[in-house]
């Protein structure tokens, strides 16, 4: 029915206020539930608004996107031993060291904490919590409640216990760190900060629509990791959430560790594994939210060591097609395959990648069936998979692999702090260390060929990059030895740093030299087409001149802000790693190397650059590999001229059609022109220069050509060069002492040479240097400098169409002095070879000059007026691909994931 409510998580552009967009919520009957504020982003809404009203909402001025707002749920002893827990904590012993997580302060998040009351807390607890806040049910932390007749609680318990439990009520004797036989968690020395979400019906809504604000009340109580077992529903009752999306609680994740650089965010990566085309093959494409996140560790679940007939409880004697899973795992060798019998298969339920735009998730796995850890003893918790005792109950999911590897995380930290003496290490180095030290458990237990469980090469999206293992992260095999940078400076577009490492003596034991790079990343925009927005480049070299770059493809990854290099058996020698800004539009980019082999010094003084978002020179380019089978480009390519031509023929652009009939243009005028709007003050300025500049062509000038390209064209001189453009507007006529409240600059799109559907990432910079537009070439160029908004544009398809660049900051330096005004320089993406891509737009001798549509108020004390919604035809904002305005995005399957703002 029209008027039957959805809920809805609205995202609004940067710099737009929330106020005009709720009171029309409410004008339609709708309710706002919640608000999300951004620094960096444009702020969010979480509402509830009658049904019919959706295309209205979307098509508000200053909304982004929209998306289908879901509850959060729960992603429901020998754990230990798999994950090398207990090995590495007997090694170090030996070595005078205790890592047991003491001075490291853990969050969870999750249902409620045993009794909810420290004087009668388990003692498998008592003492070490910092804190406990009630977030679902006021004054209420306990982990149980009676609902409908069935037991909610239990699940946060038992989670805190695979953390930080310290098996006192198992066996386990803390004064003397003897923890190995009993059913301690992985860091039973560590404190505690526990978030109870659960409200009094078993829901989570005590989780806020805005998560930093969950994450910074712990990081205040002092945790620095923070665990989270749960995510947004995938399937079953919710058939029409997507998949791999990267929404609004991804985001706010990514933003968060942004923030907070010490932080290490950890999510489970959901239980919605299934094989619904009963080939004998989990399927791909079932992560959820938030755990799609680029900066969290995204945690999958592999089986425990409880094979059938030993004696062991819970669900050891059962094969996942029993029950209620037969439907989810028809068919062998599935289907007959025990669920907790081999600790190098994967949990057939555990949710495998990859995320919409193809990154790779789960980065790591760790046991998750059959788990036995703490059991709430209040009334009204459940007995999960089966009770041991009435201290401790049977639990699987990935919601249990998830606290194992934050309890590892808390170790690794420790680690640095005490063995290392570095007091404050990144998130991004400790999940590097733990990405490093990750097990390939390739092939699986069952399957070959195309039936084989596990793929051969990580990483993957069934294990990522393998399962948890903390005497390889710590280096402590045999001969083994590590080495560590934890970048905090950064880098920016075009630095490089080099790090020299060298390996005494060959390998021949089958051990690896294992290079991991990590790095958190700028938050995606929400709905994009591709997450990443700073992209670095791992390279390593061998003695030999070898060359291996990031995560083993022979083209760079352009996804994951995650990369490794492993060489197995590697030969003595000199290494050289290389850690490339290949594009960092939101810069200087922190990053983490963490290197390990056996047989390792770093004797070699490693050199560090100063960083700068201001590229030093233009990337060295490696000669791409010829690759059989790829796919054939569609469009019909011109020769390639033998001498540059005037206008538009020096762009050999494409076979193109022609533009759709132009809108009218607007009238080419430095002079602003003010809407009738009272009090806000808002001007389209045209450009005053614009050009386009190709390396192929380093002398000659394109100043009068009709179109300006940014990318990299594989046909120029002949092997290919990088193309990018500049435009310049006069601000004169804006006040001295105007409040710009946003500034956009506006390019029409023209054409492109791209495979079909793929996004190109557009970014405007400051153009750091004097240029004119009949005077510049290649050679004479300005520099970038400072790097503003960005698009991702979508190949050319008739008409073409308008995107907008946020250069709100940008051009209020302008207005203030602070920057001198040089133009903004535009660049795309700039990979040669098979990727090779380009993007042209119209200049102000072509049909459609470049726009800066500047909002203003003549005084500081001005309030922003409120605007009637008028969005600009055509105008395709930010981040959307083509889409038709008010139509959702979907999947393949038609699974909607979102609607952009018109």
């Amino acid at each position: 029915a029209e008027s039957t409510p959805i809920e809805l998580s609205i995202s609004l552009f940067p710099g737009e206020d929330t106020a005009e967009v709720e009171a029309q919520v409410r004008a339609w009957g709708g309710e706002v539930k919640d608000r999300a504020q951004s620094d960096l982003l444009g702020a969010g809404l979480r509402v509830s608004l009658p049904a019919h009203r959706l295309t209205e909402l979307v098509g508000l001025r200053g909304v982004a996107w929209v998306e289908p707002y879901l509850p959060m749920e729960l992603h429901n002893d020998r754990a230990r031993s798999i994950m090398q827990v207990n090995q590495a904590q007997s090694t170090l012993a030996g070595l005078g060291t205790n890592l047991y997580g003491a001075g490291q302060i853990v969050a969870v998040a999750d249902t409620g904490l045993d009794t909810g009351n420290e004087s009668t807390l388990s003692l498998d607890f008592r003492g070490r919590l910092v804190r406990a806040f009630a977030l679902g049910r006021p004054g209420d932390w306990s982990d149980g409640l009676w609902y409908g007749g069935e037991p909610q609680g239990g699940h946060g318990t038992h989670v805190a216990g695979s953390v930080l439990g310290n098996g006192s009520l198992s066996g386990a004797n803390p004064s003397a760190h003897q923890y190995t036989s009993s059913f301690a968690g992985v860091a039973p020395e560590a404190s505690l900060v526990f978030q109870s979400v659960m409200d009094s019906t078993g829901g989570l809504s005590g989780i806020p629509y805005d998560l930093k604000v969950l994450f910074t009340q712990a990081y205040n109580e002092g945790a620095r990791i923070h665990t989270n077992s749960w995510g947004h529903p995938t399937g079953g009752s919710y058939p029409n959430y997507t998949y791999g999306a990267y929404d609004a609680s991804a985001r706010y994740a990514d933003e968060y560790m942004w923030q907070n650089p010490q932080a290490l965010v950890l999510f489970s990566a959901g239980n919605a594994g299934r094989d619904a085309n009963s080939n004998g093959v989990i399927d791909p494409d079932s992560i959820g939210s938030p755990g799609t996140a680029k900066n969290v560790l995204t945690v999958g679940a592999t089986e425990n060591n409880r094979p059938p007939g030993a004696g062991f409880g819970g669900y050891s004697n059962y094969r996942w097609g029993t029950g209620s899973w037969e439907a989810l795992f028809p068919v062998n060798p599935i289907h007959d395959d025990y669920i907790s019998n081999n600790i190098n298969g994967l949990a057939a339920f555990s949710s495998r990648g990859p995320t919409d735009d193809g990154r790779v998730k789960p980065e790591v796995v760790a046991p998750g069936t059959d788990i036995i850890s703490a059991r709430s003893h209040a009334s009204g918790a459940e007995a999960g998979w089966g009770v041991y005792n009435s201290h401790y109950v049977y639990m699987g999911g990935t919601s249990m692999s998830t606290p194992l590897t934050a309890g590892a995380a808390a170790l690794v930290r420790q680690y640095y702090n005490q063995v290392k003496g570095y007091s404050n290490p990144s998130g991004a180095l400790i999940k590097a260390t733990l990405i490093n030290g990750a097990q390939n458990i390739a092939p699986g237990q069952y399957g070959t060929g195309s039936t084989q469980e596990i793929p051969n090469a990580t990483p993957n999206n069934v294990i990522g990059f393998g399962r948890v293992n903390l005497v390889n992260s710590l280096a402590l095999n045999p001969n083994e030895h590590m080495a560590y940078w934890d970048e905090k400076a950064g880098i920016g577009t075009s630095a490089v740093r080099t790090y020299t490492v060298v390996i005494t003596q060959t390998v021949t034991s089958g051990d690896s030299f294992v290079v991991t790079l990590a790095w958190t990343d700028y938050p995606g925009t929400v709905g994009a087409g591709k997450a990443l927005v700073n992209d670095l480049d791992l390279e390593v070299t061998a003695p030999g001149g070898t060359q291996y770059k990031g995560n083993g493809g022979a083209a760079w990854d352009r996804l994951n802000n995650s990369e490794r290099v492993v060489i197995q058996n590697p030969a003595a020698g000199t290494y050289q790693i290389t850690v490339r800004g290949y594009n960092v539009p939101n810069g200087p980019q922190p990053f983490a190397l963490v290197v390990r082999s056996p047989y390792l010094t770093t004797s070699v003084t490693t050199p560090t650059p100063t960083s700068t978002s201001t590229p030093t020179s233009t990337p060295t380019r490696t000669p791409t590999t010829q690759i059989t089978g790829t796919p054939t480009r569609t469009p019909t390519r011109t020769s390639t001229p033998a001498t540059p031509f005037r206008r538009r023929a020096v762009l050999p652009l494409i076979l193109r059609p022609a533009p759709a009939a132009p809108t009218p243009t607007p009238t080419r005028t430095s002079t602003p022109t003010p809407t009738a709007t009272p009090g806000m003050t808002t001007v389209t300025l045209t450009s005053i220069a614009d050009a386009c500049v190709l390396e192929g062509y380093p002398t000659l000038n394109f100043g009068d050509a009709e179109d300006m390209w940014v990318g990299y064209d594989d046909y120029l001189d002949p092997d290919g060069k990088i193309a990018r453009s500049m435009v310049k507007f006069n601000i004169a006529g804006i006040p001295a002492g105007a409040t710009i409240h946003s500034a956009k600059l506006r390019i029409y799109l023209l054409g492109s040479w791209e495979f079909p559907g793929y996004l190109d990432r557009v970014v405007a910079y400051q153009a750091a240097g004097n240029w004119t537009e009949t005077g510049v070439t290649w050679n004479n160029k300005p520099a970038m400098g400072t790097s503003y908004g960005y698009v991702d544009v979508p190949p050319y398809s008739d008409p073409g169409g308008w995107y907008e660049l946020d250069v709100t900051a940008l051009v209020r330096g302008w207005l203030n002095g602070s920057i001198p005004n040089q133009g903004i320089l535009i660049r795309g993406d700039e990979t040669s070879g098979y990727s090779s891509s380009w993007r042209s737009f119209s200049t102000r001798e072509g049909p459609y000059p470049p726009q800066l549509v500047v909002r203003y108020t003549s005084s500081a004390l001005e309030a922003p007026a409120v605007e009637t919604p008028a969005p600009a035809a055509g105008v395709r904002k930010y981040i959307l691909q083509e889409l038709v305005p008010g139509e959702g995005r979907t999947e393949g399957d038609g699974r909607v994931l979102g609607y952009p703002g018109q």
